[in-house]
Parts: structure tokens; sequence; C-alpha cells
């Protein structure tokens, strides 16, 4: 049984400039619901429970809470990351115990679109997805690799074009820098707590000025790239169309009957669903 974990704390202030987090056109509250559908839809065979977290001292309004309380889900109240980055709760989300006992949580970002049921290799103690590439600079990736005492050596790895140099060539996938894109990572149960020890004291790169400002954004995803490779070496990337990056890859190239799980991520992302899935809107 597979935990299917999202943090959702409702933003009803409209702060479009949240750290770590790029505003889209579908508000989040929808984007779950949409998300939640499309597993509906599509998620058949394996078993799994959903669990939605949020921060404890945000709750949701009357409205949005009668809508999620329609839905087969775990409503779970919780810590956020960190005291000054309030809407994310990605740590709780894979440490909280959950009403059901699975084998593995997929934690889940919220723009995500389920479009048919994920293929997983459940021998690996953990799978994640490729980004687009590595866009913060040396000096930024020693330090972060330095200073949360990953110590991986990085120095022999391809850092440009990396999901586009998977998708096109997946056997190949060693040569390439371990940096996962954070929309859809899958990870033993028995290794959640661990992953998160490793990466949590990184959130405080957001605040850090002894990094660029692109790196105050982006740098957690690197953090958690680099405890995800020091957490086991039993992984293995997600078969192409699991955590696609709709920005990134030409979906008419690839094919959008190929794509298992999509992700609308990247400022204005949301426009590939309004071209090419424009049936999950109708929620």
């Amino acid at each position: 049984m597979i935990n299917i974990v999202f943090f959702v704390t409702p933003n009803y202030t409209k702060k479009k400039n949240q750290i770590n987090v790029i505003y889209k056109k579908i508000d989040l509250l929808d984007q779950f619901i949409m998300a939640y559908n499309s597993i509906k839809k599509n998620w058949k065979i394996t078993e799994y429970d959903i669990s939605l977290f949020y921060n404890k001292d945000m709750p949701f309004d009357e409205s949005d809470l009668k809508k999620l309380n329609k839905l087969e889900i775990n409503i779970i109240a919780c810590e956020p990351d960190h005291n000054k980055i309030p809407y994310l709760c990605r740590n709780s989300a894979l440490t909280y115990k959950l009403p059901k006992e699975g084998t593995h949580r997929l934690i889940v970002d919220t723009d995500i679109l389920f479009l048919k049921e994920p293929i997983f290799d459940l021998s690996c103690d953990w799978q994640a997805m490729y980004a687009g590439g590595v866009n913060v600079s040396n000096v930024d990736i020693e330090y972060i690799n330095n200073k949360y005492n990953y110590n991986i050596n990085l120095d022999s790895y391809i850092k440009d074009n990396l999901f586009t140099r998977y998708i096109d060539s997946p056997q190949n996938y060693k040569n390439l820098f371990p940096h996962f894109n954070a929309g859809v990572f899958l990870i033993k149960e028995d290794l959640c707590e661990k992953f998160v020890f490793l990466y949590k004291d990184a959130w405080n790169l957001s605040f850090d000025e002894n990094v660029s400002k692109n790196t105050n954004h982006i740098g957690i995803q690197y953090a958690q790239s680099f405890a995800l490779m020091k957490l086991s070496d039993n992984w293995k990337p997600f078969i192409p169309g699991i955590n696609y990056l709709g920005k990134i890859y030409n979906i008419k190239k690839f094919g959008k009957e190929n794509i298992i799980i999509f992700h609308y991520c990247g400022t204005n992302g949301e426009e590939n669903v309004y071209k090419h899935f424009e049936e999950y809107l109708n929620f």
C-alpha cells in the first residue's frame, strides 16, 4: 500500500511572493482537487491512501473545508517546515504517523495530474525524476554539499539538460548530475524520517546571504536531491513519463499518451493544462 501525501496550506491573503513557491492562476486548493480527481479516475490497481497536510495555525475556511470533507482523504494539521515558511509542510507529510500503514510514501506537489496509474519499482529505497538542469553556480552547489555534510563527489556528472537527456536516453542515467525535481518523490516508509533529518536544516538556504537569490529559491531542491543520494544507493529514476515536466520537453514529441504523471511546474506551467488536459479543469 502506498500513502500519497500532499501539503496544502490555504493562502487567503493571495500573497504571490512565497518562498519556494511559484504562484499559478489555478488556485492551490483547486490544483489539489484536480490532482485528487485524476488519482481517483486513473489509479485502479495498487492500493493507496491519500492524506492532505496543512499548517495547524492557518486552517481552511468553512467553504474550503466543506469541499475537502467530501473527498476520501485524511486531513491532518501539522507543524510547518520552517518558522519563516508557513505554507510548506513537506517534513510533516513525510514523518507524521498516518492512519494506514504503507510500504512507501509518494509525496506530491499540488500542480500534478495522474494521467495513468504509475508503475513504480518498489524494490528501490527511493525514486525521483531529474530536474531540467543545474541552474545554480558551482560555488553554491559546493556550499550546500559541504555545509549540510552531504560530501558527495559531484565532479564527474553531466549538468546540462538533465530531464531531456534522461528522456532521450534513460539507460545512461548514472552519468547525470543528481538534481531531482521535488514535485514527486517515492520513498520507503522506514526511510522517510532519515530523509527529512538529512535535509531539514537546509530550509535555512532560503534566508542564507552566502548564496545567490536564485539559490535562496531553489537551493532546498538541491539539498533534498543530495539527501536522497546519501540516504541510499538502492535507487532508480522514475520511468520516463512519471513527473513529466511539461515546460521542459515537447509534449507532442514525447506523446501525450505516454505521460503518466504530468507536472505543470514553473511560471505559467498551467498553460499546458489549458492546452492539453482541459478535461481535468472540470471538477
